[in-house]
């Protein structure tokens, strides 16, 4: 395995450490340690670091907006697959065999 492989696969190891036991020191500790890390691993951490607030906040609360995006979703569906429907009647048949 290459060096930059092996590097690459033991940051994303850490990630999901931190992501499953919600440890904000080595989160801190590994976004500060990708200096030797693919191009495309840097990417990640820039991004990993300009949400870094977020992801804390997600580690010390349970809530989830995961219901809303469903909603949301199930919105959106609904416009695409109804948008053509001239006869309202299938439209509200179609609503209720999504809603469901």
């Amino acid at each position: 395995m290459s060096d930059e492989l092996k590097n690459a696969h033991t940051y994303y190891q850490q990630l999901l450490y931190v992501i499953y036991h919600q440890d904000m020191g080595a989160l801190n500790s590994l976004l500060d340690s990708a200096s030797e890390m693919p191009e495309q691993i840097k990417k990640a951490n820039r991004t990993l670091r300009k949400h870094q607030s977020e992801i804390i906040n997600s580690f010390k609360t349970a809530f989830s907006n995961g219901p809303v995006e469903g909603t949301n979703n199930k919105i959106k569906t609904l416009k695409r697959i109804c948008y053509e429907f001239k006869n309202m009647d299938h439209f509200y048949a179609t609503i209720l065999l999504i809603i469901k």
